[in-house]
């Protein structure tokens, strides 16, 4: 009963140490409170007493109130997908998203439906963060700034019917490059403005159609990388020879590689790199070639001490060779002898009968033998 008792203590202990070592934490925070019309940040943070590999959750929102405009995250219509790495500390991530604020009204934003996974892929948390926002009504400030910048414009002065048309020239153009300077000075601000040249000279304002393009093109870029494919830790994600092509293709789940080289070589480096930085890889053999076959061989060791072993064979050409014709003649070989891939299959079937007949041979020998011993036998008894 003690026992039992003590391995249920040991269990326990185990079990909150594993948790203590997991902690996870996830937020949300909005920038501002906004108003219809204006810009605002999301920002989704996950800190860790542990290293993060990466976030992969779903945010949610009222699409009626706010609309996503750009950041770490795919998707729109009230829900985007947001996937983010860590950067300086691989114990906290962070992504930030941009939306617009469409109309006066209350939304929740609820990041749900996702993981926070470590560098080797094990569940650090499930993310279950929520956060209120409230959008403003429509901002008076606009119709203000354009009354001020009325009252600016200068007066235009009417001398006479001949100067008339000078004056609301020169007045314009003046105009227009005051607007175009106070334009260019506020950086917040993304429209331009543009001066008649009627007396009035009435202000309107365009909204820069550039700025919904160039963040189009900045999703557009950013949505292929974070589909890329990663190559599992203890593998190379890339191997080259700086002398020749590697035969075949470099991929990471092929461990058997031939570089064919011109007499004139007689050196060659291997350049590699792994996977993960949590990796450790060494390579055997120096630079050095010699005339035939020089292997080399490249180990990838992850933290858990497993390893993943390439080979590379450089063959270095004799002085009356060159590596196209060590390349040619040995694709040569290869296919004026399939049958050799038959024989490394019938061989070890053909032993097995060979051995059989042996036995079975054997067996009637030592047959034949115990039946001549048993007639002999008999002969004597009917002798006596």
């Amino acid at each position: 009963m003690r026992s039992i008792t003590a391995v249920f203590t040991a269990f326990i202990a185990s079990a909150l140490v594993i948790t203590a070592h997991a902690e996870t934490y996830d937020s949300i925070s909005v920038s501002d409170t906004p108003s219809a019309g204006d810009n605002f940040t999301v920002t989704v943070s996950i800190s860790s007493d542990s290293d993060i590999g990466y976030l992969q959750s779903t945010l949610e929102y009222d699409e009626s109130v706010i609309e996503f405009v750009s950041g770490d995250a795919m998707g729109g219509g009230g829900i985007v997908n947001v996937k983010g790495f860590p950067t300086d500390d691989a114990k906290s991530v962070s992504c930030v998203l941009t939306f617009k604020a469409l109309a006066e009204g209350d939304s929740t934003l609820t990041l749900s439906n996702g993981y926070v996974f470590s560098p080797d892929g094990v569940v650090l948390e499930e993310t279950s963060s929520a956060a209120f926002l409230h959008v403003d009504g429509p901002s008076d400030g606009d119709g203000e700034e354009q009354s001020e910048s009325d009252a600016e414009l200068p007066v235009i002065p009417i001398e006479s019917d001949e100067s008339e048309t000078d004056s609301k020239a020169d007045n314009s153009e003046d105009s227009k490059n005051d607007t175009e300077s106070k334009a260019e000075s506020d950086a917040d601000d993304s429209y331009e403005l543009s001066v008649s040249a009627d007396t009035d000279s009435s202000l309107t304002e365009e909204i820069d159609a550039q700025n919904e393009t160039q963040t189009g093109n900045d999703i557009d870029t950013e949505a292929p990388t974070q589909s890329v494919e990663t190559v599992p830790q203890g593998y190379l994600s890339d191997l080259s020879c700086s002398e020749g092509l590697l035969t075949p293709a470099f991929s990471y789940d092929v461990f058997d590689y031939t570089v064919y080289v011109d007499n004139s070589v007689r050196s060659a480096a291997l350049s590699f790199t792994a996977a993960s930085i949590e990796d450790i890889v060494s390579c055997s053999g120096g630079d050095e070639l010699e005339v035939g076959d020089n292997i080399r061989k490249v180990t990838v060791t992850s933290p858990d001490g497993s390893g993943t072993e390439y080979t590379v064979k450089i063959v270095r050409a004799a002085a009356d060779e060159n590596a196209a014709d060590l390349r040619n003649k040995n694709q040569s070989d290869i296919s004026s002898q399939p049958h050799d891939r038959y024989k490394d299959i019938l061989n070890p079937a053909l032993a097995i009968v060979l051995v059989t007949l042996v036995v079975a041979l054997f067996i009637v020998i030592f047959w034949i033998r115990s039946l001549g011993k048993g007639k002999k036998k008999k002969k004597k008894k009917r002798r006596k």
